[in-house]
């Protein structure tokens, strides 16, 4: 996190922003912050900078994005895991307007369905629950029976009879 007090002491001092990037290598939307607060709280000596506490100024330098997850209706990670594990793997889709059938409380909102898929394949690989599987070119043929049986008639006789598809690929992981 950078260091908001430097930031705003050196601006107190009249210096501008590219010195206070050189001198503490962070970026002009932090120092823009670091303005943005020194105006918004009315701060113009360094002295009242050094009385707050650690605690008031980073209450001043809140990170929308620690606060936000609150808003929201939480997921449960549990129930999408153990749904998509086994046979049956409702698509991620499904799971997701279950999820929007859960009741929000208060001013929660849901997720929308690209950062559900986000947080969904984040707890999946901190739990390393996949496995990647290296495929060589040329080297295995995956093969499957696909669907239903379905009926093929004969033009000629009208006879029908009953067939499978067969699927094949060769997979390759690059």
């Amino acid at each position: 996190m950078a260091d908001y007090r430097r930031i705003m002491l050196l601006l107190l001092q009249g210096r501008s922003y590219r010195q206070v990037q050189t001198l503490l290598n962070c970026s002009p939307q932090t120092i823009s912050k670091a303005r943005q607060v020194l105006q918004e709280q009315e701060f113009t000596t360094p002295e009242q900078l050094k009385d707050l506490s650690d605690e008031v100024l980073e209450q001043c330098f809140t990170d929308a994005r620690r606060t936000v997850s609150t808003n929201f209706v939480p997921i449960n990670i549990d129930a999408v895991i153990k749904a998509r594990i086994g046979r049956k793997k409702p698509p991620l889709k499904v799971l997701w307007a279950r999820y929007l059938r859960t009741e929000a409380i208060g001013s929660q909102r849901h997720y929308q369905y690209e950062r559900f898929c986000q947080l969904v394949a984040e707890e999946v690989r901190q739990r390393n629950l996949t496995s990647p599987i290296a495929h060589e070119p040329g080297r295995t043929m995956q093969v499957d029976w696909a669907g239903t049986k379905m009926q093929v008639v004969d033009p000629i006789t009208g006879r029908a009879t009953k067939a499978s598809i067969f699927v094949s690929t060769l997979p390759y992981s690059g």
